[in-house]
């Protein structure tokens, strides 16, 4: 099994299927992960945070070249405990700083800025189209709206959203693709840009409001301020996560949507589809359908092959549901339980994306 080869990338539900019936803890070679397949399992680790260790949650899937590891050694990058990789007392006060830009009612309010940026960039891409261009849905609209609009909401400025959005993808690819060791070197060179910036915008005592200012200000359980490289370190993350995956997830549904004249045409009939559209899009394609963690000590049950400090990582589609009924055209209006089985029984009549692509 490759897991970022074509076959598994373009459809997992197979392969998943067999891992779970056969080996639902799978040690993967070609990346030294032990990789946790069934629901129950991936549960377990994931609340089990004494056993199982955020610690590895963002370090690289591939082992970085020595060339790559001097490109970022030079620009100082270093990602300290902060969230995702924080198991520690400081995880729960960052959290809730991160959290408060992102609550109900300001989430809610973002909507007239979220139409805004969506009718500007669909203006940009009408001007192409009427012009004879071809314009890319993925990169024009998909990538640019969240960043844009997360740009806002958390008071970034002094960088272009597309210059964001290439240093972003330039930290997925390097951390959690499986880039070739040549282009290892161009990718740590772009992460280590991105970490110079955001290290000067922090340092420079310009951002007093927005997330700069909210880390500066805050304190940590012991009542110290937070050092430069863990507040980096959450800016990192935020900025990277917070537009990378819901870029993600707009160009899967835009993709899927496309792919069949059926969806697209009821989309912009039926008020209710598009809702259960995306539902289905995030629970099958999840932007993050994978966690990672290091065993902290051997867990019975589990991962009992497994010794203490090696790392786990959990395989967790489709997402799992207590219970589904088809929201497709040509529905089968049939619901299934997720934890009896890996996919619903009307498979084929959901014409869902990867089987009509």
């Amino acid at each position: 099994m490759d897991l970022f080869g074509e076959p598994f990338v373009a459809d997992p539900f197979p392969t998943l299927e067999v891992l779970r019936d056969s080996a639902p803890v799978h040690h993967d070679p070609g990346t030294g992960l032990w990789l946790v397949s069934r629901y129950d399992d991936v549960r377990r680790v994931l609340l089990d945070p004494e056993s199982y260790l955020p610690d590895n949650t963002q370090k690289a899937i591939t082992r970085l070249s020595v060339p790559a590891l001097r490109a970022l050694a030079k620009a100082g990058f270093a990602l300290p405990p902060a969230l995702a990789n924080n198991g520690g007392p400081s995880h729960a006060g960052l959290r809730r700083l991160v959290t408060r830009f992102f609550t109900t009612h300001k989430v809610a309010a973002t909507a007239p800025l979220i139409e805004q940026c969506a009718r500007e960039l669909l203006a940009e891409a009408q001007a192409d189209i009427a012009a004879g261009s071809v314009y890319d849905l993925s990169a024009g609209y998909a990538q640019r709206l969240p960043c844009r609009v997360m740009m806002r909401v958390l008071g970034i400025e002094g960088v272009s959203p597309q210059r964001l959005v290439a240093w972003s993808d330039a930290a997925l690819e390097l951390f959690y693709g499986r880039p070739r060791v040549e282009r290892q070197v161009h990718l740590a060179e772009q992460v280590g840009d991105f970490y110079r910036w955001l290290m000067t915008r922090f340092t420079d005592g310009r951002c007093v409001d927005g997330l700069f200012g909210a880390l500066r200000e805050h304190r940590q359980p012991n009542g110290a301020a937070l050092d430069r490289k863990t507040a980096v370190a959450v800016c990192f993350f935020v900025l990277i996560a917070g537009q990378s995956t819901t870029a993600q997830l707009i160009s899967t549904v835009l993709r899927r949507a496309a792919a069949d004249p059926g969806v697209w045409s009821r989309l912009a009939t039926d008020d209710g589809f598009g809702e259960a559209w995306v539902e289905e899009v995030i629970r099958r394609e999840p932007p993050m359908p994978r966690g990672s963690a290091r065993i902290g000590r051997t867990a019975d049950g589990i991962c009992r092959s497994a010794s203490a400090g090696t790392a786990a990582r959990e395989l967790s589609w489709p997402l799992p549901k207590q219970s589904w009924r088809c929201a497709w055209p040509r529905p089968c209006s049939r619901t299934w339980s997720w934890r009896r089985r890996s996919r619903p029984p009307c498979w084929a009549c959901c014409r869902f994306g990867r089987r009509s692509a």
